[in-house]
Order: C-alpha cells, then structure tokens, then sequence
C-alpha cells in the first residue's frame, strides 16, 4: 500500500481477461502513392460519418453479435457464436488474401517448416541519407531451407522512432526462393548527424523461429541556422510607438522594442518564430507578442517588431525574446531588462550636424547606458541628429532606425 497525503491508499489488482476469441480482419487500406487522400472526419457530413460508422468492421461485428444473440451473458453469447466467428474469420481471411494477391504477395498458408533458414541482406548495403530527404530501404530475404515459408513479414525497431515500426512483406516464400521489398522513409528535416541501429523482427505464419537481422542507417544533417539580435527601444511614434521620444519605457507610454535578428549560421530558416514574453506582471501589458520571419538566408539580417504599454513605474521592465526555427526546432531564448522610471532629462529637439570625438564610440538601442549596443562608430564619423537629452545624443541611422550615442563623445557641428 502507498500512502498518499497522510492516507492510505489500497492497490488493487485488476485481472484482465483474456479475450475468448480473436478475429483478424481487413482494415480499410490508406491510399498508395497517387490515389486520392481520405476526407478528413471533420469535414465529412452526417450521412458520411453515419455511413463510415456502420461500415466499421468492429461496430458491424458487434451489431451483428448483439441482435443474433438470445442468451443473458457475454460468455454465453460468444460460445454460441463460436462457429459463427469462425465464418468470419474464414471470410477475412480471404480478403487479405486476395488484397496481398493484388499486389503480387502469395499470401497463402500451408504446415510449418522443420528447420526454417534465411538469408537476409539491405540494399544498398551501406544505407545513407540526409535529413529532408525520402530514403528508399530495401531488404532481400532468401529461403535457405528446404521447406517453403508462409505469410513471412517482418517490421522493423530502433530507438529512433522515424525508423521503427516499418513493414516488409513476403508471404509466401519457396526453398531457394529471394524476394524483396522496399520500404519509403521520410526523415524529418530537423534530425541530427547520427547513425541508427535498426532491427528487423521477422514473423511467419506457423511462427517459425527466425532470427531477428540488424542494420544501420546513417543521417546527414541539414545545415542549420542559428540567431543573434539586438534591440532598440522606440518612442517617437514609430513602429506604432507614442512617447516623449527619448529612448526611455516610462509610464503612460505605448513603446516599441524593434528586433533585428541575424541568421550567423549555414542554413536557411523556412520560418523563424520570434515571440516577446513579459515577465513583469503588470508592469506592461504586451500589445503585439509575435512575429514571423520567412526564408532568414545565412547572415541576413531581418527586422520585426513588438509593442506594449507601460502601465507602471516599476523598474525594471521584465522581457524574454525567443527566437525559434519552427522545423529544426531550435533557437535562442534571452532576458531582457529594460530600466522604467528613469530620472533622464526630456527629449528635446534639435536637428543638428554631429561628429563622433572617440574611435569605437558605442551606438546603442535607447537612450540610457544599459540600452544595447547596435554598432560601433569611429572618431571623424558624422551624422544627422534629430535631438538630444541631457546626457545622449538622438541619431539617424536610416530612414526608420535611430540610435543612441553618448553625448559626451560628439561634437555639434553646426544647427540646421
């Protein structure tokens, strides 16, 4: 007994009975290749689902059992039918027999072989493929004994659950007789540069004893991408921002984090997910979380943005970006502090000429020292200003992107 939350809770044991009969049947195929894709459950009307209902091998079996039936009990109802469920397992039979025919599979049955023997081997022999791709796997089974084998298959386990529970068929297989099947896998773009141990486990109608086969396959990754950023804190009405427009999250303020994020490595994102989530209560609220960027080439760099009132002064504001690529299921999650109620000056406007004083002068995202930085700049460098605050310098860096730098490294060249 275990004791749960100062009680004690009593095991029991359940007994589960075995089922009296078993029938195997002809389930409904899926569609090969080209053949027209099922409709979905649910799009399909009521007299569609209706009809599927009633042509189910299972509800149709147990209607027939329930209405045919004139004894009290389960047990007693199943042994009265027993001859009736030979019947239809005789009649399934055939049916699996004549589909597997279809498809050139001798599925017939005949006694067990005294000593079964098989000769098995992969084809190629070295399988090797690449994340993304379909690979084609194809085994070759050879009947060494003296004695055909009947309704020989076999299915495959590995670790790796894309590779397992894959079919080979062969049915009917004579003394000296190969066959071979091949098997389409579809590995998955986001899988890793490994190799897989697989194991074939062989099943034959009389269930002759057949040794398990294994065999490796080896995976190529894809290149992938991999993710840098910064950041800059907007308030001057861009980006669906409204403020004083000095660079600083402050109260009553609708501000807007503008992301630039950059593919630094070897392969393409189809999708990168780039989300915000605030982690300062209601210290904002988060307007606009969630953005998507498509086909992020190598060393591209792509901008985005998000928005959010600042509904208190508590400091500091709380982030977390993720940046996630939605197939290779892989990325980059960082925190983010913003300072909130900072005692800065306002903004003042002030279009100017400005030159930078210091060789590696920061240009940083807002106009604070903790903002990030975006860039360097270098002595001798100029640039148009649209104003400044006491301590930080506003500065053009296209026609959408500002930047801040450190009032004390620049010089006004002259008022415009």
């Amino acid at each position: 007994m275990n004791r749960l939350n100062g009680k004690v809770k009593k095991e029991v044991k359940v007994d589960r009975e075995k089922p009296l009969h078993t029938i195997t049947y002809l389930q409904n195929a899926a569609p090969l290749n080209d053949e027209e894709e099922p409709t979905p459950e649910e799009a399909l009307s009521k007299e569609e689902k209706r009809e599927k209902i009633e042509n189910d091998f299972y509800v149709s079996l147990a209607r027939d059992i329930i209405l045919s039936s004139k004894v009290p009990t389960r047990k007693e109802a199943l042994d009265q039918l027993q001859m009736d469920i030979g019947n239809i397992s005789r009649k399934q039979d055939e049916k699996i027999v004549h589909q597997w025919e279809t498809l050139g599979v001798d599925w017939s049955y005949g006694k067990a072989s005294t000593n079964p023997s098989v000769n098995v081997r992969t084809i190629p022999d070295v399988i090797t493929t690449t994340a993304g791709q379909e690979v084609e796997i194809t085994v070759e089974v050879e009947n060494k004994g003296s004695e055909p084998l009947y309704r020989l298959s076999a299915t495959t386990e590995s670790e790796n659950l894309v590779l397992s529970d894959k079919e080979f068929i062969y049915g009917r297989l004579n003394p000296g007789e190969k066959r071979s099947w091949t098997t389409k896998l579809q590995i998955p773009k986001w899988a890793l540069k490994r190799e897989d141990s697989v194991t074939l486990k062989f099943r034959e109608a009389n269930k002759s004893k057949i040794p398990d086969y294994d065999f490796n396959i080896n995976i190529n990754a894809l290149p992938r991408p991999l993710y840098a950023f910064n950041y800059e804190i907007v308030d001057d009405e861009k980006f669906g921002s409204s403020g004083n427009s000095n660079g600083i999250a402050e109260k009553g303020e609708t501000v807007a984090l503008v992301l630039r994020v950059t593919n630094i490595g070897n392969g393409t994102s189809e999708k990168t997910l780039v989300s915000l989530k605030n982690q300062s209560g209601d210290a904002i609220f988060l307007e606009k979380g969630r953005s998507e960027l498509e086909n992020l080439q190598p060393e591209e760099i792509r901008e985005t943005f998000f928005t959010f009132n600042v509904t208190n002064e508590e400091s500091p504001i709380e982030l977390e970006i993720q940046i996630v690529d939605e197939i290779f299921r892989d990325g980059i999650a960082n925190n983010v502090s913003i300072p909130n109620n900072t005692n800065v000056s306002t903004f003042k406007a002030n279009k100017q000429e400005i030159t930078v004083t210091e060789d590696n002068t920061p240009i940083r995202g807002g106009g604070f020292a903790e903002a990030p930085i975006i860039g360097l700049t270098q002595k001798g460098s100029k640039f148009s200003s649209e104003g400044n605050t006491d301590g930080w310098v506003k500065i053009d860096l296209n026609k959408d992107f500002t930047g801040w730098i450190n009032k004390n490294k620049t010089r006004s060249d002259k008022n415009s």
